[in-house]
């Protein structure tokens, strides 16, 4: 029953994933310069889980804005629906900066953005 479950909804007639809203892609953006760039916490990501702006996936798209040309992202981080994809693997917190501090300074820095950013 359980595999049932599984294989009809894994089947062709699944409604395909909504896009990421603005805000969701400046906040995976903005948190990563948090992180990185900010409070310099190394990223957690094998070289071959690493984004790439030439590879297929990303092919057609505008480029990352300047401010954020230099971070690691996940292969994936502009895909939606890739939480169903993949698992997410068990990691040690980065223990930087905890979520609602993290999340206020993300609704402060869209409150300031540029239009470069906000236009990507």
């Amino acid at each position: 029953l359980l595999f049932f479950i599984m294989s009809a909804t894994n089947n062709a007639d699944a409604k395909p994933h909504r896009p990421c809203t603005e805000y969701n892609i400046f906040f995976q953006l903005e948190r990563a310069y948090i992180l990185q760039v900010l409070l310099h916490a190394p990223p957690s990501l094998e070289p071959d889980d690493v984004f790439r702006p030439a590879q297929s996936t990303y092919a057609g798209l505008p480029p990352l804005p300047r401010r954020y040309e230099s971070l690691v992202l996940p292969n994936d981080w502009h895909l939606p629906g890739k939480e169903k994809r993949r698992k997410r693997k068990h990691r040690k917190s980065h223990g930087a900066i905890g979520f609602h501090e993290l999340s206020e300074r993300i609704v402060e820095a869209w409150k300031r953005t540029d239009d470069e950013v906000r236009g990507y």
